[in-house]
């Protein structure tokens, strides 16, 4: 099982309308949790899913760092 087959079983996407009526998406893990949602609201749907499929194509190689040792 490849690791994108693997985090598709764990979890998935949602593409939902919020209270202001603007379209976010949210990743959910398959025990309930929010795990990630998009951090602005967008007008039309079709740009929240090009958002999430952007963290989709980026996210594999995002650099993690702690941000508590920059001062």
């Amino acid at each position: 099982m490849s690791a994108a087959d693997a985090s598709a079983v764990l979890a998935r996407f949602e593409v939902f309308r919020d209270r202001g009526d603007e379209w976010r998406w949210r990743l959910r893990h398959r025990n309930g949790n929010v795990i990630a949602i998009s951090g602005e609201g967008y007008t039309r749907k079709h740009d929240a899913k090009k958002g999430l499929q952007s963290v989709v194509r980026n996210a594999p190689d995002a650099e993690i760092t702690d941000e508590s040792l920059i001062r």
